[in-house]
């Protein structure tokens, strides 16, 4: 197993399940672990600042993992997190909410004994990821209006391209456009703090006409495949009621079948102003666009969207699905969107998909497609071909080409 310069610390008070765990790690080739017998210790006497990763147990004397969680959520600490217990599955996944809800980073949770699959998976991940797109900062940047104009102007802020496997078949025929800065000099900002700033500029028009021209590229270079894009669309476009024709010019204008380019929406996209959102959901599909409820399982009111919008596709929130192979609960849940969704005549799609067996587990329950890093993060036009867009991933070892 190759090294790794992780630095990892275990909080375990079992002597015996501590010993256990830094072998497993040092297994995956982790050499740098810290070993402390409750979360008291890690707090005052690990820097914490200097950890990649902490895995945890939830029941320990003097400070339990729920504690941990409290304790480095109130110390701001930047360090993502993997849980363990011997405690049924539910336990750990209350506990991963809990967590998420501190905002905090959690990579996963495992049942004791930890079993090794589960902890290389867990370190596979962790090791995917950048620093950028792991704990970017909130940088201190100038983003006022003339830079994000200019940024706009020249190009800089471009879309990339996260595919979409289709599980039945394993072929890679449609992809989200997601908005990213370009260039050497572009600002680590993270995505949903620029996208605040473009929205407080009153840029947001703009913005989704620059993202919807790099998606039409991509299909018009695509052909006629039968490809899709999938554009996410604000608050403000839905005020606009002119604006299902302006897009259906540009569409046309570029010699794409409205068909290849999805809507994405949110409840709160829908509900700002639910008369003329409606007015204008309805004239895309008259127009032939696809639209997709995006972040279902995360808000409260869908439900009723599901029966009063024209959609044609259900987008499953990552917190439903991430870890659903191993909890019954998110797999029986995900089964009734499913077969809602079926009854609906609407392609479900997973987002966030990290774990080969919620890959498998999907499938088997009949979503039709598949997001998430595991398949490919987001790239940019001109390396599609290289995750394999058109292609048949031939097993779930071979999908996508997630960096290493």
């Amino acid at each position: 197993m190759p090294r790794t310069s992780l630095r990892v610390l275990v909080v375990e008070d079992d002597p015996a399940d501590r010993h256990r765990l830094v072998e497993l790690l040092r297994d995956e080739g982790v050499s740098d672990i810290v070993g402390v017998d409750c979360g008291r210790c890690a707090v005052d006497h690990v820097d914490l600042s200097a950890l990649d990763l902490i895995i945890s147990d939830l029941h320990m004397p003097n400070m339990d993992g729920i504690e941990l969680l409290r304790d480095l959520a109130d110390r701001r600490v930047d360090v993502p997190i993997a849980l363990m217990s011997s405690h049924d599955e539910a336990m750990l996944q209350s506990a991963q909410v809990l967590a998420e809800g501190y905002g905090l980073v959690v990579r996963g949770f495992m049942p004791k004994p930890v079993n090794p699959a589960r902890l290389r998976e867990i370190i596979r991940q962790h090791a995917q990821r950048t620093v950028e797109e792991d704990r970017a900062p909130r940088a201190e940047v100038d983003l006022g209006r003339a830079v994000l104009e200019a940024a706009l102007a020249d190009g800089s802020l471009r879309a990339h391209f996260q595919p979409q496997v289709e599980l039945a078949t394993g072929k890679i025929l449609a992809a989200e456009a997601l908005l990213r800065w370009e260039g050497e000099d572009a600002p680590a900002v993270p995505t949903d703090q620029l996208i605040a700033a473009i929205h407080a500029h009153g840029l947001m028009d703009q913005l989704t006409d620059s993202v919807l021209n790099d998606a039409l590229r991509v299909l018009r270079a695509q052909g006629r495949d039968g490809s899709t894009v999938s554009v996410n669309i604000s608050p403000v476009s839905l005020q606009d009621v002119s604006v299902a024709d302006r897009w259906y010019d540009l569409v046309s204008s570029h010699g794409v079948e409205p068909a290849r380019v999805t809507f994405e929406l949110t409840e709160e996209t829908v509900l700002t102003d639910q008369a003329r959102a409606f007015d204008v959901l309805t004239r895309l599909r008259l127009r032939g666009f696809g639209l997709a409820l995006d972040d279902f399982g995360s808000g409260y009111s869908v439900l009723s969207l599901l029966a009063d919008l024209p959609l044609t596709e259900l987008k499953v929130d990552r917190t439903l699905v991430h870890g659903m192979a191993a909890d019954w609960r998110r797999r029986a849940m995900l089964e009734s969107v499913v077969q809602l969704a079926d009854r609906f005549g609407l392609r479900t799609v997973a987002e966030g998909v990290e774990l080969v067996e919620d890959y498998a587990a999907l499938g088997a329950i009949g979503c039709t497609a598949a997001q998430g890093w595991l398949i490919s993060r987001a790239v940019p036009a001109d390396q599609l071909a290289e995750v394999g867009w058109g292609r048949v991933a031939t097993s779930s070892e071979s999908i996508g080409t997630p960096a290493a």
